[in-house]
């Protein structure tokens, strides 16, 4: 965590996320985690006696003030797990779980860390820390997006330079309204960042709500398209049964014509037969011709 002329940001993975423009209550709870980081995630230190958790405790505290800090987060997990009904668990849980998102630490785990304070919750519902611990929650998740990712380093940049602006300011003496003039500005280019971050996720649901109903679409036009080639081979099975058919048909009409053609030759045969069977019959019954 750093606080900066431009406002509070916190630094994750090397970036810096700014809490201006998030909710009062999230915004709230950020600051909160601020200032729980700032003295080692410990906002309420006791005390009391020196016992074995105790010790746990304060070389926890000492380990993290010299930026030890896998070595803190051990004494940490130790003192919870050794000492579970310690008034000092609670607050040792959840520290072990901030080391995991601080800043300074080489190690940052924030898959590791939401998974702790998942637990955490689990652990303690009603603890004084839950609302902290939602809020990293949270915060971590928001940080999921790689195009996100890719947008909040220039917000990183333009948070470096607001620094640097207000560090030279302030060496050379000039006025402090120069600095709030243009501080503001950055602060205002990057709430625009911001706001953009927000366009382009919208854009992305928007994307993927596209490719979905394009999915579907191609479902259904691969469905009729399988339709389509089914009823064409139906058609082709048809199409080859109607020129058997036909081939048969004409066949029969062939057989048909030849049989007409018998039948004519025949009729032809008996007409000439008869025929001549009138002649022989007439020459017969008047075979000198006419004549009494």
């Amino acid at each position: 965590m750093s606080w900066t002329r431009g406002g509070l940001h916190k630094q994750v993975d090397g970036k810096l996320f700014s809490v201006l423009g998030m909710p009062s209550r999230l915004r709230h709870w950020v600051v909160l985690c601020v200032v729980s980081l700032a003295v080692g995630c410990a906002p309420f230190i006791q005390h009391p006696s020196v016992t074995g958790d105790l010790q746990k405790y304060r070389d926890a505290k000492a380990f993290f003030a010299q930026g030890m800090y896998r070595e803190s987060r051990d004494a940490y997990r130790s003192l919870f797990e050794t000492y579970p009904q310690s008034q000092r668990a609670e607050e040792a849980q959840f520290n072990a779980a901030c080391i995991l998102v601080y800043y300074k630490n080489p190690d940052r785990d924030y898959a590791g860390a939401q998974h702790e304070l998942e637990k955490f919750l689990e652990r303690y519902p009603l603890s004084t820390f839950a609302g902290e611990a939602q809020s990293w929650i949270s915060l971590i998740k928001a940080f999921d997006q790689s195009r996100v990712r890719e947008l909040l380093s220039e917000v990183e940049s333009l948070t470096r330079k607001i620094d640097e602006t207000s560090k030279a300011l302030l060496t050379a003496q000039q006025t402090e309204s120069m600095i709030l003039k243009e501080r503001d500005g950055l602060i205002i280019e990057k709430n625009n960042l911001i706001n953009k971050i927000e366009e382009l996720l919208n854009e992305k649901n928007t994307l993927l709500d596209e490719k979905a109903s394009l999915l579907t679409e191609r479902e259904r036009l691969m469905t009729s398209k399988a339709n389509l080639e089914q009823q064409n081979q139906e058609l082709v099975s048809e199409k080859e049964e109607l020129i058997k058919a036909k081939a048969k048909l004409e066949k029969s009409i062939r057989d048909m014509t030849m049989v007409d053609v018998k039948m004519e030759k025949q009729r032809k045969k008996m007409k000439k037969a008869e025929a001549e069977k009138s002649g022989n019959v007439g020459t017969v019954q008047n075979p000198g011709g006419s004549g009494k």
